[in-house]
């Protein structure tokens, strides 16, 4: 399942590199962050992490493409086939994924790493879990990408220019 969820959140994301229209790509990104909202969940038992950061991704989406439709034209642009160099990359990753990786080898590091999420995931403290060694990692990707869309979204906003598209 994991492997299944990481392949297709891979394909996805090449996928993404050759679209060129503004709902296509919103829609991707809605996909891959639905995959790794679920990756997430499967790999951190907690399925309120998994929700936020759906729900943060989906926000974000959102927002960029409200801001882009806007000052984009209506006319239809096809999508490009995949460039050589994509499809080479392709299938020379291919191999990794096919491979006894990191989420499927049982050696002593990944089992000690599975009781001891088993013991953060059973204990009665919630909030603890968050600040776990083994989610910091992700709690502090998720700090780093909501700050990047705040400045962002402020950057982009102007409050005295007026609308971002006046009507003609």
């Amino acid at each position: 399942m994991l492997m299944t969820l990481l392949i297709t959140s891979f394909f996805l994301a090449l996928m993404f590199m050759s679209t060129s229209t503004p709902l296509l790509m919103a829609l991707l990104v809605i996909t891959v962050s639905a995959t790794i909202a679920l990756l997430s969940f499967l790999l951190s038992k907690m399925a309120w992490f998994s929700f936020i950061l759906l729900m943060v991704f989906i926000s974000g989406v959102m927002i960029i493409f409200v801001y882009i439709s806007s000052l984009a034209s209506n006319k239809m642009n096809p999508t490009r086939p995949l460039p050589a160099l994509m499809l080479a990359l392709l299938l020379l990753t291919l191999p990794f994924f096919t491979s006894n990786d990191y989420f499927t080898k049982t050696s002593n590091t990944h089992s000690t790493d599975s009781a001891l999420l088993t013991t953060l995931t059973s204990s009665p403290t919630m909030v603890s879990k968050l600040y776990s060694p083994l989610i910091a990692p992700l709690t502090t990707l998720l700090m780093l990408y909501l700050l990047l869309v705040l400045l962002v979204v402020v950057k982009t906003a102007s409050t005295t220019k007026g609308p971002l598209r006046t009507k003609t």
